[in-house]
C-alpha cells in the first residue's frame, strides 16, 4: 500500500537558537517569551505569526517554499495558500515591511519567500521596553539614548516599582479588582434531570435555561418571583445558549435538528410562535455557539465552526441590517476561539484560544481600536470564562474536573476562589446586580461493567462513587483499563478482572490535570495507549512507567494500534480529517487512506477497516490483495469526544450511529453478539474475554447562584 508521507523528521527535533535572542539592528526576537521587540518597544504576536517570523529568521537568505512553510509552521495540518498568504501579511505589518520595498522579506515569485535580513544571536539583554502592542506598525519610536540608563538607576526603579505595584493587578495599573471571595450559593432549580445554560434576565425578573431529559430538550423561561414557566420544546430539536437583550423583551438561542443549526431571536411575547422568530444565522451541526449581546442591543457576538475540522471564529452580527462580519482574532487552527464573552462596559472581548495541545492562550480585543493583545498563555484548558464584573478580571471554572470557581486576572493570575462546591461546576454567568453570578453544579457518574463471553454473565469491576469511564480490556492477558475521577483528577488506572474488585494501580501522574478520550492496548497486551488533550501516552504494562509521545501541535482523535510498533490516528489536514500512520521507533508520520477520516487494523483478517469521511460508511481494504470494498455499515459521519466508535471483535464489526445507537455487521452467518442492556452510548470495547462497558449511574444538573452573606 503506497503511503504519503507527511513528516520525514522526528517532531523532537526542532531547530532551536543556541542564544536567546535573534537580533537585526533595532529588531529583536526574544525566542524564549515568543516576542518582536521594535524599537525597543514589545510586539505581541500571535502564535502563526510569530512561527512563521521565527521560521524566516531561522532560514535567512535561503528561498522557502510555501509546502516548506506548511510543515515546518503548520506541522500536522495542511493550510491554503491563502491562510499563508495572511500571515505573512501579519508578519510584514509587525516587522514595519513593505512588499514593494521590502527590507526583511522578498517575495520569488513562483519559489516561495526569502528573509534578506541577517538576523544574528546573542545573548544581551535587549533595550528596556515601555510598552506593549499588538502587531501593528508602532509610531512611537524611541532614541538609544533614552533607553540607555544605568543599571543601578533601573534596578533602583525596578525595587521602587516593586514596592509599589505589590498586590495590585498588573494590567489595570491604577486600582484592584473586586475580589469575589468564597459566596455563597443557593439553588435556583432543584427540578429532576439536567438544567444547564442559566441565563437572568437583565431586569432581573426571568431565568431562562436549557433542561435535558433523556427524551427532550425544552427550553425554559420562568418568572423568578411567581415560578410561572413558559417551556419551548420541539421534537428531535436541540437547544442552548440562550442569551437576553438589554432590554429583557427578547431571547436569543441555538436550536439544533438532526440536519441543520440556527441562531434564533424571539420576543418573549412570541417564544412559542416559530413563525415569529428572526433567524440571525446559520451555525455548524457539530458547533456550540455562544451567544452575546452588545451593550445598546444593536449587535449579537456569536462564536461557530462549520465542522469539526475547523476552529471556532468569533463574529457580529447587525441585528437590523443581518450583515455578520468577524473581529479581529487569532488564528483559528484546532478548537479555535471556542470561549468568549464581552465586557460589561461593551468595550472589550475577552477569547479563549487553543490550537492542539492542551493549553490556553487568553486574547483580549478593543472594539473600539480592534487591538488584539494576547495576555497570557496557560498550561491547562481553560474550558470558559467571562468578564468579572468589574471588566477587568474573568471568572472561570477551576482546571479540569472542576469544582470551584475562579477569578483570575487576564494573565490568568488566581486572584480568589469566588465559590468551592462539592458538585463539578460550569456554565457560569453574571447576575445584572453588580455583584453575583449564575452557575451549572452538577454530577454525573458512571460505572464500569464486564459482560463475560461465557454465559453473558455480568459483573461491576472496581468502581468508585464518582466517574469511572472509558474502559478497555486486552485479549491477551487479564488486564483491564480504564479513566477515574477517584483522586479528584481524571488518571488511568489498571485492574485485573480475575480479581475484579481488586484496588486498581494508578498508571498516571496525579500532579496533572486534564482529559482522557481513549484507551487502547498494544495487540501483545503490553503497552497501553492513551489519548488525552493532544497528546499520546504510553505505559508499559510491565514497569508501569509511562511516557508522553513528541508530538505536538497537532490535532489527534480515534486513536488505535497497527502493530506493537506502528499506531493509528486522526489528524486535520488542510480542514479535513485524515489517517495518518505514526512509527513508534522512528517518530515519523505517514499519510495513509486520503479518503477516510479514521479507521482501524484488524489482524482478524490482515485488513484495515475505514471510516468514509462524509458519509460515514465503512470499507474494507485488505493488504494481501490491495483491495478496497464498500461494507452495508454505517457508522458516525464524525468522532464524537475524540473517539472512533468503529470496534472488529472475533464476531463482527461494531460501531455507533449519529444518534447514539449502536449498530453490528457479523462476519459470517453465524456470528451473533449478545448486547448489554443499559450500555452507555459508545464507552465500550469488544474483546475475547467478553464487553466491558459503562453504564449511567445518575446524573443531575441545578442552576445555583451566588448571594450575598447576610
Amino acid at each position: 500500500m503506497a503511503c504519503t508521507k507527511i513528516i520525514t523528521r522526528p517532531y523532537s527535533t526542532r531547530q532551536e537558537p543556541i542564544l536567546r535572542y535573534l537580533r537585526f539592528k533595532h529588531l529583536i526576537i526574544d525566542t524564549h517569551n515568543q516576542l518582536l521587540i521594535r524599537n525597543g518597544i514589545s510586539v505581541t504576536l500571535a502564535p502563526k505569526v510569530y512561527d512563521l517570523l521565527y521560521y524566516l529568521a531561522r532560514n535567512q537568505q535561503r528561498v522557502i517554499s510555501k509546502d516548506e512553510l506548511m510543515d515546518a509552521v503548520w506541522q500536522g495540518t495542511l493550510v491554503t495558500d491563502n491562510a499563508i498568504s495572511r500571515t505573512l501579511v501579519k508578519v510584514r505589518k509587525a516587522l514595519g515591511d513593505d512588499p514593494k520595498s521590502p527590507n526583511f522579506i522578498l517575495t520569488v515569485p513562483r519559489k516561495g519567500y526569502r528573509m534578506i535580513s541577517v538576523f544574528e544571536e546573542t545573548d544581551q539583554i535587549p533595550m528596556q521596553t515601555t510598552n506593549t502592542h499588538n502587531a501593528d506598525p508602532v509610531n512611537h519610536q524611541l532614541t538609544l539614548s533614552a533607553v540607555r540608563i544605568k543599571r543601578a538607576i533601573l534596578s533602583a526603579i525596578a525595587l521602587s516599582a516593586a514596592t509599589v505595584i505589590a498586590g495590585v493587578f498588573l494590567y489595570y495599573p491604577y486600582s484592584s479588582p473586586e475580589l469575589s471571595i468564597n459566596k455563597q450559593v443557593k439553588p435556583f432549580t432543584r427540578a429532576q434531570g439536567e438544567e444547564l445554560y442559566p441565563r437572568l434576565s437583565p431586569d432581573l425578573k426571568t431565568l431562562a435555561y436549557v433542561k435535558k431529559t433523556k427524551q427532550l430538550s425544552t427550553l425554559i423561561v420562568e418568572n423568578v418571583s411567581t415560578h410561572n414557566q413558559q417551556q419551548l420544546s420541539i421534537p428531535l430539536a436541540r437547544f442552548s445558549r440562550p442569551s437576553w437583550s438589554p432590554d429583557s423583551k427578547q431571547l436569543a438561542f441555538v436550536m439544533h435538528t438532526p440536519q441543520t443549526c440556527g441562531i434564533y431571536l424571539a420576543r418573549l411575547a412570541h417564544l412559542r410562535t416559530q413563525s415569529q422568530w428572526q433567524k440571525l444565522s446559520t451555525c455548524g451541526s457539530k458547533s456550540k455557539p455562544a451567544l452575546v449581546f452588545s451593550k445598546d442591543g444593536k449587535k449579537l457576538y456569536f462564536n461557530d465552526r462549520t465542522s469539526e475540522e475547523f476552529g471556532y471564529q468569533v463574529f457580529q452580527i447587525d441585528i437590523t441590517q443581518g450583515h455578520k462580519s468577524i473581529v479581529n482574532q487569532p488564528i483559528t487552527n484546532g478548537r479555535g476561539n471556542y470561549a468568549f464573552d464581552l465586557a460589561p462596559d461593551g468595550r472589550s472581548l475577552v477569547m479563549l484560544n487553543s490550537e492542539f495541545g492542551p493549553k490556553t492562550r487568553i486574547y483580549t480585543l478593543d472594539l473600539a481600536s480592534s487591538e488584539l493583545t494576547q495576555t497570557a498563555q496557560l498550561d491547562y484548558l481553560m474550558r470558559s470564562a467571562i468578564w468579572h464584573h468589574d471588566s477587568r478580571s474573568l471568572i472561570h471554572p477551576a482546571p479540569h474536573p472542576a469544582y470551584e470557581l475562579w477569578q483570575s486576572t487576564v494573565q490568568g493570575d488566581k486572584l480568589a476562589t469566588v465559590i468551592s462546591n462539592t458538585a463539578r461546576v460550569k456554565h457560569p454567568a453574571r447576575i445584572n446586580n453588580g455583584t453575583d453570578f449564575t452557575f451549572v453544579s452538577y454530577l454525573l457518574d458512571r460505572d464500569i461493567y464486564l459482560q463475560r463471553s461465557k454465559g453473558n454473565e455480568v459483573q461491576p469491576l472496581a468502581n468508585s462513587s464518582v466517574m469511572d469511564y472509558l474502559p478497555t480490556m486486552t485479549d491477551t492477558s487479564s488486564h483491564y483499563a480504564f479513566v477515574s475521577k477517584r483522586s479528584t483528577h481524571a488518571q488511568v488506572y489498571l485492574g485485573d478482572i480475575t480479581q475484579p474488585l481488586a484496588e486498581p494501580v494508578q498508571l498516571t501522574s496525579s500532579k496533572t490535570s486534564g482529559r482522557f478520550y481513549q484507551l487502547v492496548f498494544s495487540p501483545d497486551g503490553n503497552h497501553l495507549l492513551s489519548l488525552g488533550d493532544n497528546q499520546l501516552l504510553i505505559t508499559n504494562i510491565t514497569t508501569l512507567e509511562t511516557y508522553s509521545l513528541p508530538i505536538t501541535d497537532m490535532a489527534i482523535r480515534g486513536a488505535s494500534w497497527q502493530s506493537n510498533n506502528q499506531l493509528l490516528f486522526s489528524t486535520t489536514r488542510n480542514n479535513r480529517w485524515h489517517l495518518v500512520r505514526f512509527d513508534l521507533t522512528t517518530l515519523k508520520v505517514e499519510l495513509t487512506f486520503p479518503d477516510f477520516m479514521g479507521g482501524i487494523y484488524s489482524k482478524h483478517d490482515d485488513a484495515f477497516y475505514l471510516l468514509h469521511r462524509k458519509t460515514g460508511q465503512v470499507f474494507k481494504h485488505t493488504e494481501s490483495t490491495s483491495e478496497t470494498v464498500a461494507l452495508p455499515l454505517y457508522c458516525t459521519t464524525h468522532l464524537p469526544n475524540r473517539k472512533l466508535t468503529l470496534q472488529r471483535g472475533k464476531h463482527g464489526l461494531h460501531c455507533s450511529k449519529d444518534d447514539q445507537s449502536h449498530v453490528y455487521l457479523p462476519i459470517t452467518s453465524t456470528d451473533k453478539v449478545t448486547w448489554p442492556q443499559q450500555i452507555d452510548n459508545a464507552d465500550y470495547q469488544l474483546s475475547a474475554h467478553g464487553i466491558i462497558y459503562t453504564r449511567l449511574q445518575r446524573t443531575t444538573a441545578d442552576v445555583m447562584r451566588t448571594h450575598k452573606i447576610q
